[in-house]
């Protein structure tokens, strides 16, 4: 592997969970599978820059970006070869308008959950300012009930899925500036929180109900007003209520043959925890002690398959999978 041959990379990891205040000889099991999953993208990374499955590359540009924001996490350097051919994917597959659709096919128009994942990539790598117009783009298409919809032109089904809402919040909150139109946002997410605490699923969306939870926790806890601040510790309990006896969440349908693994459930479960700011240290550790253990032997997580009834069509998610599971490795806290 070329991506590992470089002596600040090596630097980076070896120090990256390191305990007793300095840089030690001994990797953690944490560090070894960060670096074991890194590989594992690197390796599968096409010609043209994109980490995607290697069989369907359907989301091709989607798994990238996540591929890329958990390499960057890690790396913090953008000059690493699978990185940089990354990044370089990404950006030709830019719109007008600088935002990117799921896959290539569809490049002329956008999704704005991908973008989302991608424009907080280049703000965290080139400052708030390199996206600010293309935020200024993403506000003019808010909905007048105070929403976003995906604009995935695949999605046919709940184009205003929470999820989608969540997304743009959580970027606004992070590189963008204050706007009286985003009272109006948060209001509808709340509204549409179900009794349980969650904002429920649908098959467009991964079929799991951590996939919502996942950018709409990010963005309430970064609210922080009272309504929003209520519906997150209503998220943050269904979350809590739903972990398993070995630190996993499950993913089950019996609508659906293939459905994602627990452990891309898992992941998008621990990243909402890790982003609401609430206390969860134990559920969080022991999350991610789950994760440790069902990592394969070539680095990759098996994220299962990507939700449809049609028995004939297979999608399978272990880049998306492994993208979050090493982002959630790299920001949690292990006992």
């Amino acid at each position: 592997m070329q991506m590992f041959n470089s002596p600040k990379l090596w630097l980076v990891l070896a120090c990256l969970t390191f305990s007793l205040g300095g840089c030690g000889l001994r990797s953690s099991p944490n560090e070894q599978a960060l670096k074991a999953g890194y590989d594992f993208l690197a390796q599968i990374q096409r010609p043209d820059g994109a980490i995607c499955d290697t069989i369907n590359p359907l989301f091709d540009v989607w798994e990238t970006a996540l591929a890329a924001r958990s390499m960057y996490a890690i790396s913090k350097d953008t000059t690493e070869p699978a990185l940089k051919r990354a990044l370089a994917f990404l950006r030709a597959n830019e719109n007008a308008a600088g935002l990117v659709c799921h896959n290539r096919k569809c490049r002329a128009s956008y999704c704005l959950e991908t973008s989302a994942v991608y424009l907080e990539l280049l703000a965290t790598i080139h400052g708030k300012a390199f996206i600010s117009a293309r935020l200024e783009t993403i506000r003019s298409m808010q909905q007048p009930d105070g929403a976003w919809e995906v604009g995935n032109p695949d999605v046919n089904d709940r184009k205003d899925f929470p999820s989608v809402t969540g997304f743009v919040l959580g970027l606004l909150e992070d590189h963008g500036n204050a706007s009286p139109a985003d009272d109006s946002a948060y209001h509808w997410l709340v509204s549409q929180q179900m009794p349980d605490g969650s904002w429920g699923k649908t098959w467009e969306y991964y079929n799991l109900d951590g996939y919502a939870l996942w950018p709409i926790c990010h963005a309430l806890a970064r609210n922080g007003n009272a309504q929003t601040e209520s519906a997150l510790k209503k998220a943050v309990q269904f979350i809590h209520s739903t972990q398993q006896g070995d630190g996993s969440w499950l993913a089950q349908d019996p609508a659906f043959p293939k459905m994602p693994s627990p452990s891309l459930h898992t992941s998008l479960m621990l990243a909402a925890l890790q982003a609401s700011g609430q206390p969860a240290e134990e559920a969080i550790s022991r999350g991610l002690a789950y994760l440790l253990t069902q990592q394969r032997p070539d680095g990759s997580w098996d994220g299962g398959y990507f939700p449809i009834v049609n028995l004939r069509y297979e999608k399978a998610e272990y880049v998306m999978a492994t993208s979050l599971a090493m982002w959630v490795l790299s920001e949690g806290t292990m006992d």
